[in-house]
Order: C-alpha cells, then sequence, then structure tokens
C-alpha cells in the first residue's frame, strides 16, 4: 500500500529496509530503538518529504511508537493517522508470499496486489533485480503472524489513545477491513486522510 500511496500523492514510504538497509532473517537487532527511530526522523525530515510521509513497518511495538511520537511531535511532524489493516490470516499469507522487495532501497512490490511499473522481476526506479523479502519464506510467515498478534493488541492500545492533529475531531488510529482489493483499500484511505494528488 504504501508503494500506492508514495505513487498517487508524491509522498515518501519510509520502510525499516530503506533506512538501515537490507535486514537479515534476525531483523535489525543491531541497532537499539533510540537508533532506529532517529534514522526515521532524518529521512522524514528531509525536504523531499515535504508532502508527508507513510511508514510501514514500524514501528512494530508499543515502546516503539511511544519513541516515534515523541520525537516526531518535538519536530512538530505529528503522525495524522495510523491505519491498521486487518486481513484474515489466508490474506495474508498470501499476500506475504507474492511480495518482492528491493534490497538496496527498501522498496515492496506485489506480483499480484502491486507490481513494480517495470515488470514484476525488476525495480521501478533502478532496473536492478528484485528479491523475495527474507521473513516471507512459508516457514517464517506463521511465526510472525503469531508474534504481531501479541505486540498488535498493545500499539492498538496506545494509538487508540491519540487524537488526529489534523482532524481534531478524529481518532488517529482507524482500522480498516483489507481482505479486498488493494484499490478498495487505497480509496478508503485516501478519503479518510484528503492527501492532496502528487502534481
Amino acid at each position: 500500500m504504501g508503494t500506492l500511496l508514495r505513487r498517487a500523492f508524491g509522498i515518501c514510504h519510509v520502510t525499516p529496509d530503506s533506512v538501515l538497509g537490507p535486514c537479515t532473517e534476525d531483523g535489525h537487532k543491531s541497532m537499539s530503538d533510540r537508533e532506529v527511530t532517529s534514522r526515521i526522523i532524518e529521512v522524514v525530515s528531509a525536504e523531499r518529504c515535504v508532502r508527508g510521509f507513510v511508514l510501514e513497518g514500524f514501528p512494530q511495538t508499543a515502546s516503539q511508537a511511544a519513541k516515534l511520537d515523541a520525537v516526531l511531535e518535538s519536530r512538530k511532524l505529528p503522525l495524522d493517522h495510523v491505519f491498521h489493516l486487518g486481513v484474515t490470516t489466508e490474506t495474508g499469507q498470501k499476500r506475504l508470499a507474492t511480495r518482492l522487495v528491493h534490497p538496496a532501497s527498501g522498496r515492496r512490490y506485489n506480483t499480484e496486489t502491486m507490481p513494480s511499473r517495470a515488470g514484476d522481476t525488476k525495480d521501478e526506479v533502478t532496473m536492478e533485480d528484485l528479491s523475495c523479502y527474507v521473513w516471507d519464506k512459508p516457514e517464517k510467515i506463521e511465526k510472525r503472524q503469531e508474534k504481531y498478534g501479541d505486540t498488535g493488541v498493545k500499539m492498538k492500545e496506545y494509538f487508540e489513545e491519540k487524537r488526529s492533529p489534523k482532524f481534531k475531531n478524529q481518532a488517529a488510529y482507524i482500522p480498516l477491513v483489507a481482505d479486498g482489493s488493494i484499490q478498495d483499500i487505497f480509496a478508503a484511505i485516501s478519503q479518510i486522510a484528503r492527501l492532496p494528488r502528487a502534481p
């Protein structure tokens, strides 16, 4: 979804891999939450992100969320919305199994729902080869989903207390049923976020 939002609205699509480089099967464990947050803040504060940004894959825990939230607010870059895209286990497994990544930049694609405009196997910016995401191996998907069940609840509880600084009467945390088409999910997010189209 981050790729589609980047294309449509000209905003920065920021993932841990795009900031920290390709991760190993153990993730970016060599870096603390503070270090990761600092690197992400550096990116989203850059001039190229003046139209806004979408974070994908971070934060992953309530602790990370609190640290990120505090620093963003101190930089006057508060999060307008936190979208929770809820899917069934079957849908989640299917989408992860067809996901590809450009290792050098962290740009993500999906051969079925969000293919690269340069073809299924090439990055649309550099034309370099795409590869399977290291965590999307079949034997790892189920373990990740089990782990997210616990951390996701805690993040939900944290963000449910937040209000959108852009829309004062609206909660920052917005759950969406995301088993439908990517186009339907994109339309729902666009309607809520009210982002201007890229020139």
